[in-house]
């Protein structure tokens, strides 16, 4: 997952690699704090053509756009439709054992996962529109850097 996020952020940044901000924040059912931890960006060219980002943004913008496979996040009031700035792409596997969603926005990119890591014979969803699920109201609730 890490890796994945990290390309879909490069792509998005046209680019620029930022190494993971990784949040781990354990609260209690009140909300009270219990752990947590930041590590900070790290952003560093790589060899990525801007204009090939900007055509893969394209297509990542399709996703969330009528016909595409998490359409309803363009329906977010936080997102612009067609802005290119705003994509991301679903994913699931043989027999949905492993699901995904890898999203950005020009603040964050995110992405969510389901599935087992230790046995690939269960079935983890129904399809990786289930993680975008889960990430569209991770963005509803999100209020800014």
């Amino acid at each position: 997952l890490t890796q994945m996020v990290n390309a879909y952020n490069t792509v998005s940044n046209e680019g620029y690699k930022k190494e993971n901000k990784k949040k781990k924040k354990i609260t209690d059912r009140k909300g009270k704090v219990l752990y947590e931890k930041v590590n900070e960006n790290n952003i560093h060219q790589i060899t990525l053509n801007a204009g090939a980002c900007r055509k893969l943004k394209s297509c990542f913008n399709g996703v969330i756009n009528t016909g595409g496979t998490a359409a309803f996040i363009a329906r977010n009031p936080k997102v612009q439709p067609n802005d290119i700035s705003y994509g991301g792409k679903t994913g699931t596997t043989d027999n949905a054992t492993n699901l995904w969603y890898m999203g950005y926005t020009p603040e964050f990119t995110m992405g969510i996962w389901q599935g087992y890591s230790l046995t690939n014979n269960r079935k983890a969803g129904n399809a990786g529109s289930d993680c975008a699920n889960i990430w569209n109201k991770i963005l509803t609730s999100y209020n800014g850097k």
